[in-house]
């Protein structure tokens, strides 16, 4: 049976990516079927191996010929948008072999275009978390979703990870933080008030612990080039090759998407969560236990001076698009006396109302 290996990337530039996407499918068509997600924009650059329209198929002896020296492609390039790429990921997360990861940053190519990581060096007589600073490593948000989906269907061991060496002090920067505390911050509490010990990371950033791990982490000078291009092949021997001589593997675990009609058993505990009004696979950071996700309509009949406040984080300032309402239980009970809780799906703060 063909290998089936998806290709992750970010969509930055199109000429840029475009190419990338060649040299992984030059070195990977010897195993299987690549499989990416497609940017249109790519399109009027994107070339693998010419032009199959013109093969000369009226004449056999001739299209044979051609079909042996211009091979037709082993690649899809699947068409998404804004709103599927999440299922189009997910789905093919499940089903390939292997899984290529590439980290690249969101603006500049070197770890000194973003800003150190470090706590906030300000003394704080309370907990002031609004004025705390959430930071962001610059990896694609879109990519740190797709790591976290690996994980939560306990498929890590067929990831590769792919990051420019120039990036690679940001990442690891990042996985020095997340080494002291996975979640939240730690602080030392004084007399004067309290000291932030650790930087503070955005919900989605927190998923790049799972690079611990993932099958292999490959930091790289140029794509594509020699060393590259070796240490590929050999993180794709090493995952292909025991499960063609082993029959031992077994089907991933299912990840629900969309809105479900009932309650489904879903991370970070395997707990049943009744999810109403948002996508599962626009969940950053769900909370654990048995919960009922609530509508900011409902939150408003618990408490209505909710109406009057600033729809804000108040410990990142991000709105309510980030702001995920529920309470424990898998039905909603509006009675003023139970209230509401919200996780923000941006820095994954909890608050309650």
């Amino acid at each position: 049976m063909e290998k089936a290996i998806l290709f992750l990337r970010p969509f930055w530039d199109a000429d840029t990516t475009a190419q990338q996407l060649k040299i992984i499918y030059r070195i990977t068509r010897r195993y299987g079927k690549l499989i990416a997600i497609r940017n249109s924009a790519e399109q009027t650059v994107l070339r693998l191996t010419g032009n199959e329209a013109h093969q000369i198929s009226h004449n056999t002896f001739f299209g044979k010929l051609y079909s042996f020296i211009n091979p037709p492609l082993n690649l899809e390039l699947i068409a998404a948008t804004d709103d599927t790429w999440q299922e189009h990921a997910i789905e093919q997360i499940h089903k390939v072999d292997v899984v290529i990861v590439h980290l690249a940053p969101r603006k500049g190519p070197n770890f000194q275009d973003f800003p150190k990581l470090q706590p906030n060096p300000a003394l704080m007589k309370d907990l002031d978390f609004a004025h705390d600073p959430v930071y962001e490593t610059g990896t694609g948000q879109g990519l740190l979703r797709e790591l976290d989906y690996c994980k939560q269907v306990n498929a890590l061991d067929k990831v590769i990870v792919l990051i420019p060496i120039s990036f690679y002090p940001r990442v690891q920067e990042a996985l020095a933080a997340l080494e002291k505390t996975k979640v939240g911050q730690w602080f030392r509490h004084s007399q004067s008030g309290f000291l932030g010990l650790t930087p503070k990371l955005s919900a989605l950033d927190q998923a790049l612990a799972v690079l611990s791990e993932v099958r292999f982490v490959i930091p790289y000078r140029m794509f594509g080039g020699p060393m590259f291009n070796y240490h590929l092949h050999q993180a794709l021997i090493s995952c292909l090759v025991p499960l063609q001589r082993l029959h031992d593997w077994t089907p991933l675990s299912q990840t629900t998407v969309g809105i479900p009609s009932d309650p489904v058993a879903l991370p970070p505990d395997g707990r049943l969560k009744r999810i109403r009004f948002t996508r599962i696979q626009s969940l950053t950071k769900i909370p654990a236990g048995e919960i009922v996700e609530l509508s900011l309509d409902e939150v408003k009949t618990i408490n209505s001076d909710v109406e009057q406040e600033p729809l804000q984080c108040p410990s990142c300032g991000r709105g309510a698009k980030y702001m995920f309402w529920y309470q424990y239980g898998l039905e909603p009970n509006l009675s003023l006396r139970i209230g509401a809780f919200m996780r923000c799906q941006y820095c994954g703060h909890d608050d309650y109302v």
